[in-house]
């Protein structure tokens, strides 16, 4: 339920008067008239219907902030190096193309010279999380509609993995080659997403770097990949 907007008219003369008093107090004249407006609602309403009322206002409000939650798609992502490990989500760059494109654009000229926390800046709407937690979103994938990939840079190895689909299924490429399709994919002007990102996914087929264990090397502890 929204808020309504009430239009009061006050000679101007006296308001001024009014709002210099009110100010002393640091106050002015429209928190004055909400406050009176809300004491005027409890000294008239119910306590009976007045808590019936908050108790339905608050399920509404909880039931908009579930649609806001629901309505969320993130990445996680994991970034390291040599000798630092970087674990966030992203609401900006949410799938293996767009992240590609972080990486062509400027994370690659950012490797081997600035920390892999400096590089999250690069996607977007981000939240640092910790190894726990990203492992628990790796966990909770499956089931999780929210979270569209998962990608691991492993800047020291020059690959990124990614999973983008429910069953788990983890793709390696090399860094080299996912630079190259992300070039490809954007070289043609007048395209659309949909477009780039075929053509980028094209341009990786044949390109999968088969693991001896078919999973990412990823050092922290419990993931379930």
């Amino acid at each position: 339920m929204n808020d309504v907007e009430l239009t009061v008219y006050f000679n101007e003369q006296r308001l001024q008067l009014l709002e210099s008093y009110l100010r002393r107090n640091g106050n002015d004249a429209v928190r004055a008239l909400q406050a009176a407006l809300t004491s005027i609602y409890v000294q008239t309403v119910p306590y009976s219907e007045r808590n019936a009322l908050e108790q339905q206002l608050e399920a509404e409000a909880v039931q908009i902030r579930k649609a806001q939650e629901d309505a969320i798609r993130f990445s996680v992502i994991h970034l390291h190096d040599s000798e630092n490990d970087c674990f966030l989500t992203s609401q900006t760059r949410t799938d293996f193309y767009s992240i590609a494109c972080a990486y062509r654009l400027k994370l690659q000229e950012l490797v081997g010279t600035t920390s892999v926390v400096d590089m999250v800046k690069h996607f977007g709407v981000a939240n640092e999380i910790d190894a726990n937690s990203f492992s628990s979103l790796c966990d909770s994938m499956p089931n999780d509609h929210r979270i569209t990939a998962l990608v691991d840079l492993d800047f020291e190895g020059g690959t990124m993995s990614v999973c983008e689909s429910s069953d788990n299924a983890w793709w390696t490429y090399s860094l080299h080659d996912v630079s190259i399709a992300a070039y490809k994919a954007n070289r043609k002007q007048g395209l659309d997403l949909t477009a780039r990102s075929e053509i980028f996914h094209t341009a990786l087929k044949g390109k999968e770097i088969v693991l001896e264990s078919d999973e990412p090397e990823i050092d922290y502890p419990q993931m379930n990949l």
